[in-house]
Formats: structure tokens, sequence, C-alpha cells
């Protein structure tokens, strides 16, 4: 289905009305770059048309983040991964969404906070496949990938779970609870933004462990595949 053309005068306005100043357009036949800021925050928007699909990336870049999240949908079988351990998903305690994306987030209870009702509504709305919706948290940068349609209204939904997600990124912070429950400013709310790195190291290790066991299964499964057609062809050469 060919896709509506994005009006870059429509975006830039858009983003001006949201506060941004658009810093670069550069529109190609096939690929847009956006480039703008918002005070200490650097948006860039890139847009790339294939033959069959579109491929959109906003991200946003600031302050560096004390966690780190990756939500991707969920793939046909995956259930078997989990139960095996070598996929880990966190539940956020939204059935429908829980049962559509896997959360991989360290530490593991951040991901409740970085994934508010907005931003879970925003990545149902968009095609999942094998091209996403992928979002992350990582380093400074917090950005969304997907393929499907790339007109202004969409653009500007994608951005708001961005920055959604980006400011729920910014207001936790790296303290034990211990720390804060015996500082002289504690409370509830201080205590829900803390995020231990004990618990946030623990869970990396945890997730490292996945892609390792993801890559033996991998390696494994194309070594069993080359054994097969090794015998294959010498029973064909045999015959």
């Amino acid at each position: 289905m060919p896709q509506t053309p994005v009006s870059l005068s429509a975006l830039s306005q858009s983003l001006a009305s949201l506060g941004y100043t658009v810093d670069r357009c550069d529109e190609q036949p096939r690929r847009l770059d956006v480039l703008a800021h918002r005070g200490r925050r650097w948006l860039s928007m890139t847009v790339t048309r294939g033959l069959f699909s579109t491929q959109v990336t906003v991200a946003l870049e600031g302050d560096p983040s004390v966690v780190e999240l990756t939500v991707r949908p969920e793939l046909v079988g995956e259930s078997l991964d989990k139960l095996f351990g070598v996929t880990v998903d966190t539940n956020v305690g939204d059935v429908d969404f829980d049962g559509r994306f896997v959360v991989a987030s360290a530490p593991a209870d951040a991901a409740t906070k970085l994934l508010p009702a907005r931003v879970r509504a925003a990545l149902r709305a968009l095609p999942a496949g094998d091209g996403g919706p992928v979002l992350r948290v990582a380093d400074s940068v917090v950005s969304l990938r997907y393929e499907g349609p790339a007109d202004v209204g969409t653009l500007l939904g994608v951005l708001g779970a961005v920055e959604a997600t980006a400011d729920a990124a910014d207001a936790l912070y790296e303290g034990t609870r211990e720390a804060v429950d015996h500082g002289a400013f504690r409370s509830t709310a201080a205590l829900d933004r803390a995020v231990d790195p004990r618990a946030r190291e623990a869970d990396r290790r945890a997730l490292r462990r996945t892609r390792l066991k993801f890559a033996s299964l991998v390696g494994g499964t194309l070594g069993v595949a080359g054994l097969v057609l090794e015998v294959l062809s010498g029973v064909l050469r045999v015959g």
C-alpha cells in the first residue's frame, strides 16, 4: 500500500509548536532526515522508504539514563523460549500488552515506570512484525523504530511516546532504597524513583545470559541443519 508522503512544512510547524527548533531537514527520494532540539534534548527522525515498506526511527538524546529497556513484539512460539529461559520477559500488569510484547529491563522493576499507558497504547497502535515496533532506552538515547505509516500525525504520536519514556527515565535516579529511606528527604515518591545499582547489574547479567543461550541455540540448530544437509548430499551422491 503506498504511503502518504511526509509534509516537511507541516512536520516543521508541528515540531515548532511543541517547542522544538528544527536545525536540519534533508529530503531525498527515498529518505527523510530531521534534526531538531529542545532544551538539552536532541531529536532525530529518519524515514526510509523501501520498495515494500517504510522504516521509521524516532530518537531523543539527552541526559544519561540509569536504566536500560528494550520492548519488542513477541514472536510466534516464543512462549516456549520463556519456559526454557531463552527469553526474559517482564510483565507490566497490562494483560493485552504483556501478551503482545516482550519487555527486557534492567532493573526489571523499572519497566512499569518506563511504560505508562500512553506509551503502551502507542506501541499497540503501530504495525507489529519483524520490523518492530522496538522501543529502547540505552545510555542517553530513547528510540522507537517501526515499519509502517510515516504521516505527520503518526510521527508526532510516536514522538509523544518517546518523550513520555524519556521523561519517565529522567525521573529515576541511582540510589539504594536503604540510603533513600535514611535520608533527610525520604518520601514514598523518592523511594519509587530510586534505582538500585545492584539490582540493575544483576538483571543486566541475566539478560546477557539469555543472549548467550539464544546464540548457542541458534548455533546448535544451524549445526544440526548443516549435518542433515551433509548426510542427505552424501546419500544422493551414493544413489
